[in-house]
């Protein structure tokens, strides 16, 4: 018979060394993510300052960053489960 403590760790959870491999991955892309925020800052202020307002491709494009910043660092950390891109579709504006 199931004990009451074991049927609580019944359902199967995400591998432990399955999810090292992920956030190695992810931690790897934050990296590029920090370098494409330097180029996009860089080329944001320089737009803003030519045209005398930001473009508006790069703020949606922006939007969408940081809320891809906002899960890995939730997956990195253990807060969540549900991995950021690129093993899930990038994360739609949401303002």
């Amino acid at each position: 018979m199931i004990e009451e403590h074991e049927s609580e760790d019944y359902y199967p959870k995400q591998s432990k060394w399955l999810k090292a491999v992920c956030v190695l991955i992810i931690l790897f892309c934050y990296s590029f993510v920090e370098a494409l925020l330097w180029f996009l800052s860089l080329f944001q202020f320089g737009w803003a300052l030519f045209t005398g307002k930001p473009n508006e491709y790069v703020e949606d494009f922006g939007t969408a960053l940081i809320n891809w910043n906002r899960m890995a660092i939730s997956y990195c950390l253990w807060k969540s489960e549900r991995p950021p891109f690129p093993f899930t579709r990038w994360p739609k504006d949401k303002t």
